[in-house]
């Protein structure tokens, strides 16, 4: 390129507002781009094998005092699992199995993804729910407010189990 030509295309540079609206539209493009995609904030936990979103962080719970259990199954196979309170892209089989159960009062079922269909894990069903000896008590006060009664369950009507290897974990 000749030094002439250069002028030139430095000259028409030079000529373009800095502060156009095409430069401030760029830039605000820029920014969106750059900034986390909703389901990065909200911390998804996925499929592994399909990335569908099965639940979030926030579902994550203790049961009988630990997150994660390792379970053998009658067959000999070893399961490391994480439990969780709602699982929204998990779909459930209808068939309820009281034999095995990991949990004991507890009832489950088989669940999948709701996508691929690949086996994620268990739902487990309680029979029945549990008070608290504060909640026992504070039925035989009067009955002012119910919703109290529920803070103080125990264990949950229900939850799911997911196999660990099968679902992708945000840090």
């Amino acid at each position: 390129m000749k030094i002439a030509d250069y002028n030139i295309v430095l000259n028409f540079l030079k000529s373009v507002p800095s502060d156009s609206s095409y430069t401030y539209l760029m830039d605000k493009q820029r920014e969106k781009s750059i900034e986390e995609p909703e389901s990065q904030k909200k911390k998804v936990i996925i499929c592994a094998f399909c990335s569908n979103t099965i639940t979030d962080v926030n579902q994550i719970i203790s049961v009988n005092g630990s997150h994660q259990h390792v379970f053998v199954n009658p067959h000999g196979i070893a399961f490391e699992t994480g439990c969780f309170k709602r699982c929204d892209g998990c779909i459930v089989e209808t068939v309820s199995y009281a034999e095995f159960s990991w949990f004991h009062g507890y009832n489950w079922q088989i669940a999948g993804c709701l996508r691929c269909r690949q086996h994620l894990g268990w739902l487990f069903l309680s029979d029945k729910t549990i008070f608290s000896n504060s909640a026992i008590s504070s039925q035989s006060k009067s009955s002012q407010d119910k919703t109290s009664q529920s803070k103080n369950i125990l264990s949950f009507d229900s939850f799911f189990c997911l196999i660990l290897e099968n679902i992708i974990v945000p840090k």
